[in-house]
């Protein structure tokens, strides 16, 4: 048997575990940028997707594709987002740690 995704129309086979591809998080950020959602918790998306198995390049690359349609204060906020992912901060809150 397998599920529909609500915001995906992704096919999900219930017996393995749930891993959202790249697009959904960034989607996950993106939304949660403009309902003015914290900063941590917009990492913690960042964080999820590391988990999930995505490389920080790949994290990055589709990052910086989200960078082209936002505004200038939403894509700073984004970029706040991306120096967690790229371990611009303190060692603690880095999303990929060295």
């Amino acid at each position: 048997m397998t599920t529909v995704l609500e915001s995906h129309s992704e096919f999900v086979d219930p017996n393995q575990p749930l891993q959202m591809n790249i697009e959904f998080y960034i989607d996950q950020i993106v939304n949660g940028i403009h309902c003015n959602m914290m900063l941590l918790d917009l990492r913690q998306i960042a964080c999820n997707m590391a988990a999930d198995g995505h490389k920080m390049e790949d994290v990055l690359k589709a990052m910086e594709h989200a960078r082209k349609n936002l505004s200038s204060d939403d894509e700073d906020r984004l970029l706040e987002v991306m120096d967690f992912v790229s371990g611009w901060c303190q060692a603690h809150l880095c999303v990929y740690p060295p």
